[in-house]
């Protein structure tokens, strides 16, 4: 994008189509837990993988998404008070989805 940008160039009818085979992942009975890149900026304005992540919560699957200082005020609004802060290190994400997976499970 040139020197000093801040952002990128996101293609919204790539960025449709990922949302709707997200969304198809939803049903899939083996699915323990859903990854979503991030919750950006389209998501803060209810579009992106907003629906997608909505949706993971309401059914209470497990889900881990990253989200940047911009809109991290946005997603704690729209999570409702159900997000956990974790650190963005593998171990600690892994930690955490075993965890949650366990807890789904009743385990």
């Amino acid at each position: 994008m040139g020197e000093g940008s801040k952002g990128c160039c996101l293609n919204p009818e790539a960025l449709k189509e990922a949302v709707g085979l997200a969304t198809q992942r939803l049903d899939a009975d083996e699915l323990q837990v859903q990854i979503v890149n991030k919750f950006g900026r389209h998501g803060a304005f209810g579009r992106g993988m907003r629906p997608v992540i909505g949706e993971a919560l309401q059914r209470g699957l497990p889900l881990v998404s990253g989200v940047n200082s911009m809109n991290l005020a946005a997603f704690q609004a729209f999570s409702e008070g159900l997000a956990e802060e974790i650190e963005a290190r593998l171990e600690q994400i892994l930690t955490w989805i075993e965890a949650a997976v366990l807890v789904r499970e009743g385990r």
